[in-house]
């Protein structure tokens, strides 16, 4: 199957490339479509095994994006609406939903949370660590992840 082609503006063009010699009279290009064009590109054609592992990396990797934050450094909270809005099709299946959760939740696991107690001061520290967007609140976060923890551990006992 051909590539599909978008036409883009002189203006949106990398600076290095240069066309104006083969293409004097017209203001239009043309590059190959890609997953901004359309954000379910990045999951079609994907396994449910391939899905459930790209989402376990964006759950570690959103760990790493919220400690940034954290420090105030790295994402700003308007550039992870960007990343939320790009992993909003991987998230919308079921193997990219549970493989983030699992990504999220797997460095909490080795730590020995008998109690109820300890595995909701768990979840808060963990929801806490969680990147924030723009309409997110971290406080919020803290909450969600003190309930589930403590619930969670209250079902396994």
């Amino acid at each position: 199957m051909p590539p599909r082609l978008v036409e883009v503006e002189e203006n949106d063009l990398p600076p290095n490339v240069n066309l104006a010699d083969r293409f004097r009279d017209s203001k239009k290009y043309a590059r190959q479509a890609d997953a901004l064009d359309n954000p379910n590109m990045a999951v079609e054609g994907m396994s449910g095994p391939s899905r459930f592992l790209a989402g376990a990396g964006k759950g570690f990797n959103d760990l790493a994006i919220g400690v940034n934050q954290i420090r105030g450094e790295g994402m700003s909270p308007t550039e992870y609406d960007d990343v939320k809005k790009l992993d909003a099709p991987l998230l919308s299946t079921g193997s990219g939903l549970a493989g983030n959760i699992i990504g999220q939740a797997a460095p909490f696991m080795a730590v020995p949370a008998s109690g109820i107690l300890s595995a909701g001061a768990l979840g808060g520290i963990q929801g806490a660590m969680m990147p924030v967007g723009s309409k997110d609140n971290r406080i919020m976060n803290s909450a969600i992840g003190l309930g589930l923890g403590g619930a969670s551990q209250g079902i396994l006992n």
